[in-house]
């Protein structure tokens, strides 16, 4: 077994991590950027009868709100050296195919902002029980 294993080892980032010292990526200002947070599906299967997005749109900072309404029409990446496993592209209709699957995009000024108007966005549903995909 190695020697290493079960040693201490001092860390040179340890002391700014403990000490509260240590900057990360997040904080980071880039001045100008942009947020988002999904607001997600609390159906497991079924439709979008009814979204309202008022309240979100409001709300301090927000710049915009997609729902399946708006959102530009996305295509699925094709040809050598892409996978996209998924069989359901976010925010193209209302059809809900799983639990916590995205129903909006909240871009706003800042995270927590983004984050709260999500909380906002209200969603009626067909609920249905889950089929096969």
């Amino acid at each position: 077994m190695s020697p290493i294993v079960g040693s201490p080892l001092a860390r040179i980032d340890g002391r700014a991590k403990v000490t509260g010292a240590a900057t990360y990526t997040a904080d980071t200002e880039v001045r100008g950027a942009l947020h988002g947070f999904l607001a997600l599906s609390t159906v497991a299967g079924g439709r979008i009868t009814g979204i309202d997005v008022r309240d979100a749109e409001r709300s301090p900072g927000v710049v915009a709100v997609f729902t399946h309404r708006n959102m530009p029409e996305l295509v699925v990446p094709t040809g050598q050296g892409t996978a996209y496993w998924k069989r359901v592209i976010p925010l193209q209709n209302a059809d809900i195919h799983h639990s916590g699957q995205p129903v909006a995009y909240l871009v706003a000024e800042s995270a927590e902002q983004a984050r709260h108007a999500a909380s906002l966005v209200k969603v009626t549903y067909d609920a249905r029980t889950p089929g096969p995909a």
